[in-house]
């Protein structure tokens, strides 16, 4: 049996019948620089992945505070954005052989739009370590649905854009502390932590008139529900050269109702491994899920390499690139700077892909 047969996955949005998943979330912004690898990379700003990663390999302050943390990414593989501002211009104009021809050309495209905001509080020493984060992400997906009328007859156009989405905020309280197992002696140290979280989302639909229809992460009207979870990890070092991890998402399953959307939080899990050298590291990770769509997206295993280098005390550079084993152009190259001010630190990664455009900043400090 295979591992996606065993383990469940993430945020499932079932209409009709159909059952969508979203991929494993990515939030903090140096991880998103190593083109998603985060799980093992034993810093205290992936405390939104892995609660494990608390306790880390390097000297760290006792008190870090990392806000703002906010990212948008938008996926649009059929240029869907740019052929509806045309067709809007079009219409606008009074050209309608033109707009008809380019309704033609957007009946069915689709386009994904996500953006997420978070911050932590984190406290600790070397043996255990605790932290409170609170984030929201907004995943919103578009497509056009052409009414056949409107591809031979004259204004006024009937046309849509579907748009579904969901959006989540989330606040957790992290706990993290090293333990020895005797059924596990043999693997020595491990680093355990636990995240306890409350969620409230709101599920949505609408048909907005393609004439003046956006696609945006503004979620409207829609029903509001809660659930309770947590998240697991666990890490562990080999002479600061070598670390591996593993993660858990949304350990205990649960269910967000919207008014004809529900999103099922099950289990998700994600493996990791990175090696560190004198100024840098080299990571990589692998979802352990096979995930269903979320909207009009294709399935989605992802697989992430990635590394950093200080170039100089105050920067740090940070490259990576995302794969969905599922799509070959799907592919994602990131690249991110850190920069560092006495206790201040900024960082900052641009992602760019065939289809895919983002950006992301973080702001960190250390007292």
């Amino acid at each position: 049996m295979s591992v996606r047969n065993i383990i469940p996955v993430i945020l499932c949005l079932t209409v009709a019948g159909e059952a969508w998943c979203a991929p494993y979330g990515v939030y903090d912004t140096e991880s998103q620089a190593r083109g998603g690898a985060g799980v093992a990379t034993s810093t205290r700003t992936t405390v939104f992945g892995n609660p494990a990663l608390m306790i880390t390999v390097r000297p760290t302050k006792e008190m870090t505070v990392i806000f703002p943390s906010a990212s948008i990414l938008t996926e649009d593989p059929d240029d869907l954005l740019d052929t509806l501002d045309q067709f809007q211009a079009a219409v606008a104009g009074g050209n309608d052989a033109q707009a008809r021809s380019l309704l033609t050309a957007l009946d069915g495209r689709w386009a994904i739009k996500q953006h997420h905001t978070a911050g932590a509080f984190v406290l600790g020493e070397v043996e255990g370590s605790a932290a409170i984060h609170i984030k929201n992400y907004s995943v919103v997906g578009a497509r056009v649905n052409a009414d056949p009328g409107d591809l031979t007859a004259s204004p006024p156009y009937n046309s849509t854009l579907q748009v579904q989405g969901i959006n989540v905020i989330e606040a957790g309280v992290s706990f993290s502390e090293k333990m020895r197992f005797r059924i596990l002696r043999d693997l020595g140290e491990l680093v355990v932590g636990l995240t306890p979280k409350a969620m409230i989302g709101k599920i949505y639909e609408r048909n907005d008139p393609l004439t003046s229809a956006t696609l945006d992460t503004s979620y409207g009207e829609g029903r509001s529900s809660g659930a309770v979870t947590m998240d697991l990890g666990i890490a562990q070092t080999f002479g600061n050269v070598w670390a591996w991890g593993v993660t858990v998402q949304n350990l205990i399953p649960s269910k967000i109702k919207g008014d004809v959307i529900t999103a099922k939080m099950g289990p998700q899990a994600r493996v990791g491994a990175t090696y560190f050298f004198d100024k840098g590291s080299i990571s990589g990770d692998i979802d352990l899920t096979n995930n269903s769509p979320i909207g009009f997206m294709k399935r989605s295993q992802v697989i992430a390499i990635g590394g950093d280098y200080q170039l100089l005390n105050w920067l740090t550079l940070r490259a990576g690139f995302g794969e969905n084993i599922n799509d070959s152009e799907s592919g994602t190259a990131t690249f991110g700077i850190g920069m560092r001010w006495d206790i201040f630190r900024l960082d900052m990664t641009a992602m760019a892909g065939s289809s895919t455009r983002g950006l992301s900043l973080q702001m960190t400090t250390e007292l």
